[in-house]
């Protein structure tokens, strides 16, 4: 039976494949016959062309016979004009009778040849016109036939086509109808064969099937004898199995918990190196985030800030502490400064303060994590020294690395997914380190502010001698070496130097610059044994000091306001009266103070 059909599948496979191969046959004939169509449809299309380029030839030469036409017309408006030309000359002149009737014959001889261009025109309009009714109607024609000529040859070649393939396809049924009836009496005959075949093997089935009871029964006692020695088998490897696994978690669990100590000891150790590392860099960074400061630039203008501050107070102590030592008092405000600055809340929730710090804890995360990530090694002793090196090329100083290895608290990694599980946990636990920053101020506040008030001396206050009557500062950015002279291009009022005149005790309000030009002020102090000496020969007392001497009638703007604000204090301060300040000085407002120093 698997025989015939096997033979029936392939007897319709064959037929399929015939079928399949003369339906490919008149697929190929019918393209041939598209091809045909195609080639006539581009023949008629060259065709229609031609008769196209014709048409529009004729078209051209119409246009050509229009123009000509034009050209007629244009002449003709031309004798129009002549004409009129003429008849204003024979008006003009209408004494001169022959010329006009020379200008008469000539008009009408020109009319008559416009009378002939015109005759020709329409004559030639006429033929032309003729013409191309007559080309346009034959090529009608002739379009016409050629395309029922295609037309036919078309049709009769389709049913050509038609008339074949039918006859191919009569054929072909006919001849797969004898061939189906040949095999299908073929295939009756070796069924009949089959079926006895068929008998006798089930017959031998039969017997087979017997014996393999027989052989199953003893296979099945036999299995039942494995399956209870397998079964005793399965009941000792679980007793030692469960054996194992209790080793290996007691095992576990002591690897987790010196994994744990490792991680406490070394977040410990990374916390305090974190701390020590802010503490000793946090003054350098106040310092030269302050520096942008203008106030941070030059003394003159640090100066002025100071004496703004001493300005919004509108406290004379804090002015009398200026004018005694006002490189105290500088050192005061430069804290203020400092502390100003690092308070100062920017556009975000934090202050400045904050926000440097954060930034370089940031940095400082950064770093550990790259750390973290770039060091890979087994063994946990080696991976401890790799990390501190690691840090260390950031700035960042682990001490103390040998307590992270001892046996308690050193896991033994045996697999790099150990490793891997060890930085996993560290950083979770990274992650809860947090600097508490109000605090960290507070700690290290006195040391910054140290830090940036001697930098500051350092870099622009300079020298810090006073003038020796008025008090005020030396200009000089540096330390006045052997020879040089201390200078101050702005005296003040004596007064702030605590001066006054001898005979009526009135405070000194003129300015330096002025007393040691005259021939007559002379001046006593503590360094002249109370003598008097010439203000003109200072320099006997005061050999390191070069006060220029000119007339200055007013003195600074600001200082002029101080005075005569605080007159009463300063005279009190002095020991004497405050008759001699002018009252004119009262014009100067502390606006206008407050301008004459920020030119600074």
């Amino acid at each position: 039976i698997k025989r015939h059909e096997e033979n029936a599948a392939a007897l319709a496979l064959e037929q399929e494949e015939m079928i399949k191969q003369k339906a490919a046959d008149l697929a190929l004939q019918q393209e041939e016959i598209r091809e045909k169509a195609a080639a006539l449809a581009l023949e008629q299309e060259v065709m229609i062309k031609r008769h196209e380029e014709n048409a529009a030839a004729l078209v051209l030469e119409q246009e050509e016979m229009i123009k000509e036409k034009a050209a007629a017309e244009t002449i003709k408006e031309k004798a129009a004009a002549l004409s009129l030309e003429q008849e204003e000359m024979i008006k003009e002149k209408a004494a001169a009778e022959t010329i006009k009737e020379k200008a008469a014959a000539l008009s009408l001889e020109q009319e008559e040849m416009i009378k002939r261009h015109e005759e020709n025109a329409a004559a030639l309009a006429l033929e032309q016109e003729e013409m191309i009714k007559e080309k346009a109607a034959a090529l009608a024609l002739e379009q016409e036939e050629m395309i029922k000529r295609h037309e036919e040859n078309a049709a009769a070649l389709a049913l050509k086509q038609e008339q074949k393939i039918r006859e191919k396809a009569a054929a072909l049924a006919l001849q797969q109808e004898k061939m189906i009836k040949e095999k299908a009496a073929a295939l009756a005959c070796e069924q009949e064969v089959i079926r006895e075949k068929a008998a006798a093997l089930a017959l031998e089935q039969e017997e087979m099937i017997k014996r393999h009871e027989e052989q199953a029964a003893a296979l099945a006692l036999e299995q039942e004898e494995m399956i209870k020695r397998h079964e005793e088998q399965a009941a000792a490897l679980a007793l030692e199995q469960e054996e194992m696994i209790k080793k290996k978690a007691a095992a576990l669990a002591l690897e987790q918990e010196k994994t744990m100590k490792a991680i406490e000891l070394l977040f410990k150790k990374l916390s305090d190196c974190i701390e020590s590392y802010f503490n000793e860099t946090v003054e350098n960074m106040i310092f030269n985030d302050m520096k942008q400061k203008s106030y941070f630039k030059e003394k003159s203008v640090f100066k002025a800030k100071v004496l703004e501050c001493l300005l919004d107070k509108n406290d004379f102590k804090q002015y009398k502490d200026y004018l005694v030592q006002p490189e105290q008092c500088f050192r005061k405000w430069m804290h203020t400064f400092v502390d100003e600055h690092c308070m100062k809340y920017n556009n975000t929730a934090e202050t400045r303060f904050e926000m440097l710090i954060n930034e370089k804890f940031h940095g400082c995360v950064k770093h550990v994590k790259s750390a973290i990530d770039n060091t890979d090694c087994l063994n946990f002793s080696s991976w401890i020294k790799n990390f501190a090196k690691s840090l260390k090329k950031n700035g960042l100083i682990l001490q103390d690395t040998e307590l992270l290895m001892t046996e308690d608290s050193s896991p033994s990694w045996t697999e790099e997914n150990h490793v891997k599980m060890f930085k996993e946990d560290f950083l979770l636990n990274f992650k809860s380190l947090k600097i508490n920053i109000p605090t960290f101020y507070e700690n290290v506040k006195v040391k910054v502010q140290a830090y940036v008030w001697e930098n500051l001396k350092k870099t622009i206050l300079g020298c810090t001698a006073c003038c020796p009557f008025c008090k005020e500062m030396c200009d000089k950015a540096e330390k006045c070496g052997k020879g040089e002279f201390h200078t101050v291009e702005l005296h003040r009022p004596q007064c702030l130097g605590r001066y006054t005149w001898v005979d009526s005790k009135d405070i000194v309000v003129e300015v330096c610059s002025t007393l040691v030009k005259s021939e007559r002020t002379k001046f006593r102090n503590s360094h002249t044994n109370e003598e008097f000496v010439y203000c003109k020969d200072y320099k006997s007392c005061y050999a390191d000091w070069h006060i220029e001497p000119l007339d200055i009638k007013n003195p600074p703007k600001y200082w002029k306001y101080v005075t005569y604000t605080f007159r009463e204090d300063i005279a009190k301060w002095c020991g004497g009266s405050s008759n001699s300040v002018p009252e004119e000085w009262k014009k100067v407002s502390e606006e206008k103070a407050r301008e004459s120093i920020r030119v600074f």
